[in-house]
């Protein structure tokens, strides 16, 4: 009878273990649903956000590209000659107009105002007595 009651025993701990080890199966089997779950959640929120950065950087890096494009056209050499001739011009330009001003000033200064003042008077007194005499 002993070994009867430690078979049952045995048997009960047995069974005991099995409900323990489904409980602990079924845990693990929902765990993994809830992982897979929120995976599918990420990847179907995050999936669009990702392609939308994906766009939006080929449209930049095509943007990129043109401006690289463009700048490689430039004639930064044949622009800078340009510069340095205008830059040249305007120099010389300016020189020439202030050799020009020089000169009229110097001109300026061979006129004797005051002769030259007295001229108009002169011309004035003998305009007024000229107009009397034809009647005006």
């Amino acid at each position: 009878m002993e070994v009867k009651n430690e078979i049952l025993t045995i048997e009960e701990q047995q069974a005991k273990l099995l409900k323990k080890m489904r409980r602990m199966d079924m845990i693990r089997t929902l765990a993994c649903v809830l992982v897979a779950v929120v995976a599918v959640g990420i990847a179907v929120t995050l999936v669009p956000r990702v392609n939308t950065m994906l766009d939006q950087a080929n449209v930049a890096l095509t943007e990129l590209t043109q401006v690289t494009e463009e700048l490689n056209k430039i004639d930064f050499e044949g622009m800078s000659e340009g510069i340095n001739t205008l830059t040249a011009v305007g120099a010389d330009s300016i020189l020439a107009a202030a050799g020009e001003m020089t000169e009229t000033m110097h001109n300026m200064q061979k006129i004797d105002f005051d002769a030259l003042a007295e001229s108009i008077e002169n011309f004035n007194a003998i305009s007024s007595k000229m107009a009397r005499l034809f009647g005006k």
